[in-house]
């Protein structure tokens, strides 16, 4: 191997305000920030870009730090073949999301740290704008193993690629940029938009279900706010006792179990097992304020459900969580805590039942905390990473409130009473721990998302604490985020504000102060701002055929303007901006809300009746724009009075694209029989350069003798199902599918129709 050469103490991202790029700073790699000044020395020097993507509380993330970015010769590869670029994920979700796509179709699966190879500007001549992906995968290691290849592999491989096969490369750039291209175009979609949509998610739903610990799958499980939301709203609006059971078992298993931090309050990212029990231990604003708002709703849905005193006490301790370890200067929140402290995940948040000794004076209420936290079960935790250390206990309540203070001869207040002091007495002893680095930075659309969360909490308890929180938080957002011009930016952090705001921000900035006006009707001004606001939505970004973009115009170095469709962790913007326009007609009346609303539904039928779940956030939307004019909504889809509609569903290895042809029309077979002059048989293709090839087996139509063909036509009538095949690698493209309707004395113009494939969705 190369012997290391000298570098640099600091690197350039020593003068960005993201902690997470501030975490790199050191490194001995001559990382540039994603911006014009890596894009130009990448087309000087002709090198191709190392795109290196994560977040600062992700643990992998550190350890790839760790084994290769510390490193100084493996810095010697990386700065002798490549630009290197660090992007914050969280400050760039259009960068994150566009090269997301390219790797899930590499490698069919994503995480973090991303790691993507891109082509430099100019590598295709002079106007070649560049930063096309031509390999990606994640996290890769110092050293080959399970499979993976190691990264010096991976490095010496490409540089060589790129030197020696650089128009082999090129053309996999082309392709895979095409791909991203279909993948996230705009355009009006048709498709119905009715009960049966809905129903079809909450059928999935209950599918995926688990009947005995709450949530949705298997292990990891993650708290899936915005289903288990839709799922509380379509339970209230039917009154079905089965789902409701499931939003209670799953809001109480989940503040039982380890994934709610029972001393701190607040919860962690996700659970690492189906029980809810072991977490992976980053705690992230954004899960904290959705989750706060769900529980709020659920305790103004069921205020006498058992469970309500545990849904009131995970409020009100999260939302101390958030004052006491989350909260700037400013009144605002920042952005996560990591999982980690001193390379051990979950080492503040761990305990052992000797412990105890040292922290209770009361040898009684040790011995209440013990047997109320699970201490006195035997450890339940083991580090996967570090099997060497002692099992310790992720703290949990294996008992309900009303079956434990039975046990132990309490009231339930008395015994809410005596857990409050058993918290107080692990929290200082917890606080005095060496604690996880948090993320300090602002960001717009996650504080909307915790303002949410707050103000309605506030709300259902009329709680003023909670209220003066989200309160000085939007005010906070306002005034250091707003950009002068009537717009938001992203991110802050020390003051310095930077990135313009996407969609989510304007979004989640809304939705917060919608929920002020309501928590606080009439005062602060907080109707006023989110017309403006929405407004200005309007004005950047709209996009053709209803919906919006997700980033503003002219983003720094995108070859394509994203416009996502399904949620993730955090819902769609457009998801998001449906609610916000649907809370704006139902607080105003006003008419111009709802056509709006109409018209973003609109151009998202297609997909709502396809990928449904993984969009219900917007699912969520639909059914209350149902609630107020469901035969306007209907219209809106474009799939009510359709004389042919077309969708697909997965058939084993293949798909069965469906032909509804409405009563009275027909649509000429391909290449069979006699072709009337001048209309177009229905035909397939692919939408966009994916590289995918489709090929059709149409069925025999029926003989039809019309006034307009002397002979008699081939043609389909009715429900029509045709198998299709895709060949090619990659994330599934979307279909194009030419219909020409015809009546029995004329043809309509003839139709694309964009049909999406059921599992093509990335996240």
């Amino acid at each position: 191997m190369t012997q290391p050469t000298d570098s640099p103490a600091e690197n350039r991202l020593a003068r960005e305000t993201s902690p997470y790029l501030l975490q790199h700073a050191g490194n001995p790699v001559d990382w540039y920030p994603w911006g014009e000044e890596a894009f130009e020395a990448a087309r000087r020097e002709g090198k191709p870009i190392f795109l290196s993507v994560g977040y600062s509380t992700c643990y992998w993330c550190h350890v790839m730090e760790r084994e290769i970015f510390e490193r100084p010769e493996m810095a010697v590869l990386m700065n002798r073949w490549f630009i290197n670029v660090k992007v914050d994920r969280e400050e760039r979700p259009d960068v994150d999301d566009v090269y997301m796509t390219a790797v899930q179709a590499m490698t069919r699966r994503g995480g973090w740290p991303m790691s993507v190879f891109l082509t430099p500007p100019g590598a295709e001549g002079e106007g070649d704008p560049g930063l096309k992906p031509f390999w990606g995968a994640t996290y890769l290691p110092p050293e080959p193993a399970q499979g993976m290849p190691s990264f010096p592999q991976v490095a010496e491989g490409l540089s060589k690629a790129w030197s020696d096969q650089r128009e082999e490369v090129l053309e996999q750039a082309r392709q895979l940029a095409g791909m991203i291209r279909g993948q996230y175009a705009g355009g009006s979609e048709s498709g119905k938009l009715d009960a049966s949509v809905v129903q079809s998610v909450v059928d999935q739903m209950l599918t995926q279900a688990d009947g005995r610990y709450g949530g949705f799958g298997g292990s990891p499980k993650f708290p899936q706010a915005s289903l288990i939301g839709f799922e509380m709203t379509v339970a209230s609006a039917t009154g079905n006792e089965e789902l409701l059971a499931h939003v209670h078992q799953t809001l109480d298993r989940m503040a039982r179990g380890g994934l709610y931090d029972q001393i701190g309050g607040g919860f962690h990212r996700y659970s690492v097992d189906e029980k809810w029990l072991v977490p992976h231990f980053e705690k992230m604003l954004y899960d904290n304020g959705q989750l706060l708002a769900l529980y709020g709703d659920a305790l103004a849905l069921s205020p006498d459900h058992p469970s309500a005193s545990l849904y009131a006490l995970v409020v009100r301790e999260t939302a101390g969580y958030l004052l006491r370890e989350m909260t700037d200067a400013s009144g605002a929140f920042w952005s996560a805590q990591d999982a980690e402290v001193d390379a051990r995940e979950g080492g503040n948040y761990l305990w052992r039942r000797e412990e105890l000794e040292g922290v209770f004076e009361d040898g009684a209420l040790r011995g209440f905390a013990e047997r109320v936290y699970g201490l006195d079960l035997g450890p339940n935790f083991q580090d996967p990473h570090h099997p060497e250390d002692e099992p310790a206990n992720v703290l949990c309540l294996p008992y309900q409130f009303d079956e434990v203070a039975q046990r132990e001869g309490l009231t339930e207040a008395a015994f809410l009473e005596r857990l409050g002091e058993a918290r107080r007495v692990m929290l200082v002893e917890r606080m005095g721990r060496e604690q996880p680095s948090t993320d300090d930075k602002v960001l717009a659309s996650w504080n909307g998302m915790a303002i949410v969360g707050l103000a309605r909490c506030a709300r259902v308890l009329g709680d003023e604490g909670m209220l003066d929180m989200a309160r000085r938080g939007m005010e906070a957002v306002l005034r250091e985020l707003g950009d002068g011009a009537g717009g938001l930016y992203r991110s802050m952090r020390g003051g310095r504000k930077q990135i313009a705001g996407y969609l989510d921000d304007y979004a989640f900035v809304i939705a917060g102060l919608l929920e002020l006006e309501r928590a606080l009707p009439g005062e602060g001004g907080y109707l006023a701002e989110a017309r403006r606001l929405v407004d200005e939505v309007e004005k950047r970004f709209a996009a053709e055929g209803g919906g919006y973009f997700d980033s503003p115009a002219g983003a720094v170095g995108m070859f394509v303007r994203t416009r996502v469709r399904q949620d993730g962790a955090v819902p769609s913007g457009n998801a998001q901006m449906a609610h916000n326009l649907l809370d704006l007609y139902e607080i105003t009346g006003e008419g111009v809300y709802f056509e709006r609303v109409l018209s973003l539904l609109g151009g998202f039928a297609a997909s709502l009746g396809q990928i449904g779940m993984v969009m219900v956030h917007m699912q969520h939307a639909l059914l209350r724009a149902i609630g107020h004019d469901a035969e306007r909504v209907a219209a809106a889809g474009g799939g009510g009075d359709e004389p042919v509609r077309v969708s697909a569903e997965r058939d084993g290895e293949g798909y069965q694209l469906r032909f509804e042809i409405a009563a009275g029309y027909y649509v000429q077979a391909p290449e069979q029989g006699v072709r009337l002059a001048g209309v177009k048989p229905v035909a397939v293709g692919v939408r966009g350069d994916s590289g995918y090839e489709v090929e059709a087996d149409w069925p025999e139509g029926v003989g039809k003798q019309t006034a307009l063909s002397g002979a008699s036509l081939t043609v389909y009538e009715g429900r029509v199902e045709v198998p299709v095949r895709l060949t090619g690698e990659g994330v599934l493209p979307e279909l194009e599918v030419v219909v020409q309707a015809c009546t029995e004395g004329a043809c309509l113009e003839p139709r694309v129709m964009r049909v999406v494939l059921a599992d093509g969705a990335t996240g």
